[in-house]
């Protein structure tokens, strides 16, 4: 796999200690535009303690709940499943997955992200979870 050019991710704060931050290849993010679901999977399971956060801070996971891309989302949540506290980083605005899905009404999302561990930590979330 080739890798033309790397940006550099500062910041994306996760709530475990033991996540290790990275310069991220940019095809990962190509790769969850692209619907690229099969790149992913083997991305993630290849960086299992990796967290790849774009410039913004977000998370794999997060961009793809912004993209709204259900399917994408549901990669990256399986094969990350051992990884407890992947699914509740926060990006620079301190935001989680979780919370943009909650601000955007996406409730098969919302559903997704709870069933694998996303903390509902804000009164916007559980607003959210509690009129699902």
């Amino acid at each position: 796999m080739k890798f033309k050019s790397l940006l550099f991710f500062a910041l994306c704060v996760p709530l475990a200690l033991s996540a290790k931050k990275v310069q991220v290849p940019t095809d990962i993010f190509q790769a969850i535009a692209h619907n690229d679901r099969s790149g992913v999977r083997a991305w993630v399971k290849q960086n299992p303690d990796v967290v790849a956060c774009d410039q913004h801070g977000r998370s794999i996971l997060t961009v793809a709940v912004l993209a709204e891309n259900h399917r994408m989302v549901s990669v990256i949540l399986g094969a990350s499943r051992h990884n407890k506290n992947f699914v509740n980083l926060l990006d620079h605005a301190g935001k989680t997955a979780l919370d943009h899905a909650a601000e955007a009404g996406h409730e098969k999302m919302i559903f997704m992200l709870v069933k694998y561990g996303a903390k509902v930590t804000s009164v916007q979330n559980e607003a959210a979870v509690i009129e699902l």
